[in-house]
């Protein structure tokens, strides 16, 4: 049997397979921290010694770039599935942080659809109704004010505002179709409905553009000072 363990004897042995290799290594840094940097063409491996940078290299050599485990997880020698260990309202709040802004505003869209067919068919769950298309307003807020940074302000009220008129374009269209059962009354009230959200939303993209600019204000306000690294004083010199 053939036995090799990671010791200082393997070092100069996994400089010398570097550079066999095509890469040009460097080793910056003190005694007590220091970094192993092999470079060749536009490949990159970094870690605190050699015999761990070619550990690197030949982890992409087998998996290649894409080398992560995705949604697996390594038990024994199988590869199965990898649980999502976070809680339900972190998973919810990283979905609303990616969800693409289409999605975004078709859930709002969805959600008052589905309410308001029905509120008109049992009035008597007005209330609770309500509530949900409050909270669904809200989380939309919300989710383009504190969780979407990348976007800009003004692009984060147009997407509220957009998918608040749009949600009130098409319940109100499929209550007329349920009310009056003709798609030409809807066509009759459409246009005037479609020119009193376009002067809604002049008004309105600006008000939300400024109120989710104020929250993320509010929000740096509130967050707390990030943990600075002690600085460690030099050596005096010799």
């Amino acid at each position: 049997m053939k036995h090799i363990a990671a010791a200082g004897n393997t070092v100069v042995p996994a400089l010398l397979a570097l550079e066999a290799l095509g890469f040009r290594v460097d080793i910056t840094g003190d005694g007590e921290r220091p970094t192993c940097r092999a470079t060749r063409g536009q490949e990159v491996y970094v870690a605190d010694e050699p015999v761990s940078v070619l550990g690197l290299v030949k982890l992409v050599e087998v998996r290649g770039w894409n080398w992560t485990p995705g949604t697996q997880r390594y038990v024994g020698h199988e590869v199965l599935p990898r649980r999502d260990m976070r809680s339900a309202p972190a998973r919810f709040k990283e979905r609303l942080a990616t969800m693409p802004p289409h999605h975004l505003g078709g859930s709002y869209v969805a959600t008052l659809t589905v309410t308001g067919l029905v509120q008109h068919f049992v009035p008597v769950l007005w209330f609770p109704l309500a509530v949900i298309e409050i909270a669904a307003f809200a989380i939309l807020f919300f989710s383009a004010a504190l969780l979407r940074h990348d976007e800009d302000a003004l692009l984060a009220g147009f997407l509220v505002s957009f998918a608040v008129g749009i949600a009130i374009l098409v319940s109100r269209a499929l209550l007329g179709v349920v009310v009056h059962q003709s798609l030409g009354a809807v066509a009759l009230s459409t246009p005037a409905l479609v020119a009193w959200l376009l002067v809604r939303a002049i008004i309105f993209v600006p008000l939300m553009a400024v109120l989710i600019w104020i929250t993320r204000r509010v929000q740096r306000m509130l967050r707390p000072p990030s943990a600075k690294a002690p600085v460690r004083p030099s050596a005096p010199p010799a």
